[in-house]
């Protein structure tokens, strides 16, 4: 990213049944982004956003996508993604980090978020 401009990413997951078992039921895809310090900056999921609960049989595949706009300050973030159940409080697979990015600017911002600042006007009185 350059500019103070937000930009844009995909996140794609793919999610599979495993052989042994019959049927995989209500488990949300969970994305996550962390800082260079691994301080959680961002979490949503698949539930979360109002997506339907898929079901799938030993064997069926699932992909979702998700789309991003971000507003990070420049530093280095790691995407990760989990099958949680919030039901029953159920973690089924984790990969953190699935993924690690560089943000940059040509604006002096510190923090985690890019809120675009700009200067409106100055009065010396």
């Amino acid at each position: 990213m350059a500019g103070g401009n937000a930009g844009e990413a995909g996140v794609t997951v793919a999610q599979a049944g495993r052989p042994s078992t019959t049927r995989v039921a209500d488990r949300p895809v969970v994305i996550e982004a962390r800082d260079e310090e691994m301080y959680e900056v961002f979490n949503t999921s698949t539930q979360r956003l109002g997506a339907e609960t898929v079901n799938l049989a030993a064997g069926e595949k699932f992909t979702v996508k998700f789309a991003l706009r971000l507003h990070l300050a420049p530093g280095t973030y790691h995407v990760g993604v989990y099958v949680y159940r919030y039901d029953i409080q159920r973690n089924y697979d984790t990969l953190s980090p699935a993924k690690t990015f560089y943000v940059r600017s040509l604006v002096d911002v510190r923090g985690v978020a890019h809120l675009e600042p700009e200067v409106l006007s100055q009065d010396k009185g």
